[in-house]
């Protein structure tokens, strides 16, 4: 009797997945370029211009490195999503959380459900060895002060402006102190550096595991709210050609370019080092997907 009692309360407690009540995909022509990516915890999400790569990285909180196999059109094609929950959805309080190991929202949830819907998507996980790099404190010790936790946003409150372009002719800025200071609880992202102000120290791993293209393991131990701006040049970065080697730029990065490595801007303003290692990953093996017809 209380085994019956047990699974009966089990398949009680189990809650339906969240899922988008209208949908809206049209596959969008033109020359590549950034996407906007819109996820707000009221549950109404925009997508302007994305890939399938940059879908399933915000449906799964994952990096390009974590996405294995896959159509010719993974990156090429691109499409306007827009989607709404039902009037019944509950907004989810925003999260402060930056770090790849933040658990993924309400919103992730039902956008996983899209991709499984629309884009017939069949995948699985499975852990892989990969080239990483391991963050330490370098000789001189960590340099940053630790800052107050932030108050939480209300739900729906708007995020604040990007910053306006340099004047013309000025170019990016080649200091940390030229970017601009984002609000408490806010990271935001530049071409040539990132600022953030009173985010987790995960957030600062997450955000360097993003720009490398590896898995970046913390082996720091610390913890806390920080405030963070940086500068460097993306000469070497992935994005232009293979990564530097072991815990230091690339050739000839310092002749061409005002801006230090990522690994020296680390190790100068933050006191930590970044070090080539591997690890265990996990990673999302794409098994059969389908373009979206469009509606």
């Amino acid at each position: 009797m209380n085994t019956i009692l047990a699974l009966f309360m089990g398949v009680a407690l189990q809650a339906p997945a969240p899922q988008f009540e209208v949908v809206s995909i049209k596959p969008r022509s033109g020359t590549p370029g950034g996407a906007l990516i819109e996820m707000p915890p009221t549950g109404r999400v925009n997508f302007v211009n994305a890939n399938l790569r940059t879908l399933l990285r915000a449906a799964y909180r994952l990096q390009d490195y974590q996405i294995v196999g896959g159509p010719d059109w993974l990156d090429r094609d691109r499409f306007d999503i827009q989607a709404k929950p039902s009037a019944d959805y509950q907004p989810q309080p925003p999260t402060r959380c930056f770090g790849p190991d933040c658990p993924l929202t309400p919103v992730q949830f039902m956008l996983q459900g899209l991709l499984a819907d629309h884009f017939q998507l069949k995948m699985h996980f499975e852990k892989r060895e990969l080239p990483a790099y391991d963050l330490t404190i370098a000789r001189g010790g960590f340099k940053l002060t630790p800052v107050a936790e932030p108050l939480p946003r209300e739900p729906g409150a708007a995020f604040p402006p990007p910053p306006p372009p340099p004047p013309p002719g000025t170019g990016p800025p080649t200091t940390a102190a030229a970017l601009p200071t984002p609000p408490p609880g806010i990271m935001m992202g530049f071409p040539f550096g990132f600022a953030a102000s009173g985010i987790e120290f995960s957030g600062l791993r997450g955000m360097l595991s993003d720009i490398l293209n590896r898995p970046v393991i913390d082996k720091t131990g610390i913890k806390g709210f920080y405030d963070f701006k940086i500068v460097y040049s993306r000469e070497g970065l992935p994005s232009n050609g293979p990564p530097p080697p072991v815990g230091g730029p690339g050739p000839g990065t310092e002749a061409s370019d005002p801006r230090p490595s990522i690994f020296t801007a680390v190790q100068e303003q933050f006191g930590l080092k970044l070090d080539s290692s591997k690890a265990p990953v996990e990673v999302l093996v794409i098994d059969s997907v389908s373009k979206p017809t469009e509606n």
